[in-house]
C-alpha cells in the first residue's frame, strides 16, 4: 500500500475493527511509524477502515504526554483501506490516545 501521512510525529496504523462476534473490538495496531510518512508499507489486508492516528513528541521522550507534558497534540482520521491512501490529518486534541478519537 502507498500511504502519504504528511505530519512530523509518531503514526500509528490501526485496522479500525478487528476479530469477530464477542470478541470484535476496535483499533487493532498494525504499525508504527516515524513520519512524515510517504512510501510503500506493507500491512495485512484489513476488510475495514484504516485508522490513521498520528500524535506528537515535542520533548523528545518517545512517549506520548509523559506526567508533567500536557502540550503533545494528536489527531485521528478514518481513511478507507485502499491500494493507496492520503490521510490528511490535523493534531489538534492534546494528550489523547487513539481510543479517545476514533468514533
Amino acid at each position: 500500500m502507498d500511504l502519504s501521512v504528511p505530519v512530523e510525529g509518531t503514526v500509528e496504523l490501526h485496522a479500525a475493527w478487528a476479530g469477530e462476534g464477542d470478541l470484535r473490538h476496535p483499533l487493532e495496531l498494525l504499525a508504527t511509524l516515524e513520519g512524515p510518512v510517504a512510501g510503500e508499507v506493507l500491512l495485512p489486508e484489513i476488510d475495514e477502515d484504516l485508522v490513521v492516528y498520528a500524535w506528537q513528541d515535542l520533548d523528545g521522550d518517545g512517549l506520548h504526554c509523559a506526567p508533567g507534558v500536557d502540550d503533545e497534540l494528536a489527531g485521528l482520521v478514518v481513511v478507507p483501506f485502499d491500494f493507496e491512501v492520503l490521510a490528511e490529518l490535523v493534531l489538534d486534541t492534546a494528550c489523547v490516545g487513539p481510543e479517545r478519537l476514533f468514533p
